[in-house]
């Protein structure tokens, strides 16, 4: 099955994603290569309030943002 998003789309799944997750802190994402992990992971930082340049979360062991009220991403 494919679904597919616009960007403005894209940032109202991220916001209930991020509302779905409640108190959970830790997810990880998994699926083939092009399926849309590090777009989707961008728009989510984007809803948290990331402003800091992000790039794909796949080589670095960590990578660490900063939310608007400064709490790691």
């Amino acid at each position: 099955m494919e679904i597919n998003f616009n960007e403005k789309e894209l940032g109202e799944v991220a916001n209930k994603f991020l509302s779905a997750l409640g108190d959970v802190r830790i997810v990880t994402f998994e699926g083939d290569l092009g399926a849309g992990k590090t777009t989707l992971i961008l728009s989510i930082c984007k809803a948290l309030g990331v402003e800091d340049d992000m790039g794909s979360p796949t080589f670095p062991i960590i990578h660490e943002y900063a939310d608007k009220d400064d709490n790691p991403v």
